[in-house]
């Protein structure tokens, strides 16, 4: 039986011959990458791509994304490179988080290098800040609404707090994995640091799905963290950096 690391080898070289494609990073993206996921997990591998340099010459606008039908198992999707350089651009939280996953499927070193060279240098802090300030926001927003909530919930809401303090503290793209921020962020022995270690040991044997009571304290934490961090970020203007990102995409391409 072809183990899931085989299969997903299999799936990405399927992707470049019928779409006739060069996948230039694979990644795992979902909690498997961030440090808690549970059993049924499923995997969620996400890639940037490149076409021939015939197929960006085209005056015509063309669909840049390529998508799998997703199963119990694997959720497979990725991004053409132009399109990834866009999203750059704008500080996409979630582009940044590709680039720097800790769980790599599969990676050409060489066609790669131009746009994870160039992510730091047009990183606006401000920008990714908000993004995780509004998906904390959401997720505690979720946990509020209900006398129970999803292990998963508890642990969305305070990572993308605690990449909210890392940005402000360090001013660059926060670490993907779990592990880094906790321990940065919620000190041995507090009472949030045992909630928060026995929440992962629930999440390291439970469902995905997997519901659980209340818990006030750290209720209380997060949405006392939110507050704070309301409004610490001031306005924003994204720099024009299109030079550069042309610079970097046609490097990529071989120009």
């Amino acid at each position: 039986m072809m183990c899931i690391n085989e299969r997903i080898q299999a799936e990405l070289d399927r992707l470049e011959r019928e779409k006739d494609i060069k996948i230039l990073l694979a990644v795992e993206s979902g909690s498997r990458a961030w440090g808690f996921p549970s059993p049924d997990s499923d995997y969620d591998v996400r890639f940037l791509y490149m076409h021939t340099t015939d197929w960006y010459l085209s005056v015509s606008e063309r669909r840049d994304v390529v998508e799998m039908p997703i199963d119990d198992v694997l959720d497979i999707s990725g991004w053409d490179i132009r399109k990834a350089f866009r999203l750059l651009l704008k500080s996409n939280g979630t582009l940044y988080e590709w680039l720097s996953s800790p769980l790599v499927y599969r990676v050409n070193e060489l066609r790669i290098a131009p746009i994870k060279t160039l992510a730091p240098k047009v990183l606006c802090v401000e920008v990714m800040f908000y993004h995780y300030y509004s998906m904390s926001k959401g997720k505690m927003h979720e946990v509020s609404n209900a006398d129970d909530a999803k292990l998963k919930t508890y642990l969305y809401a305070l990572r993308t707090l605690l990449c909210c303090r890392w940005l402000l503290d360090d001013r660059e793209a926060p670490p993907m994995g779990f592990s880094i921020l906790k321990e940065r962020y919620l000190p041995l022995g507090s009472k949030i640091r045992e909630l928060v270690d026995t929440l992962l040991a629930e999440k390291a044997c439970s469902i995905e799905a997997e519901k659980r009571d209340r818990i006030p304290l750290l209720d209380q934490y997060l949405q006392a963290e939110l507050v704070r961090l309301d409004g610490v970020m001031g306005k924003y203007n994204l720099e024009s950096n299109i030079d550069l990102a042309d610079d970097a995409f046609r490097e990529t391409l071989g120009f």
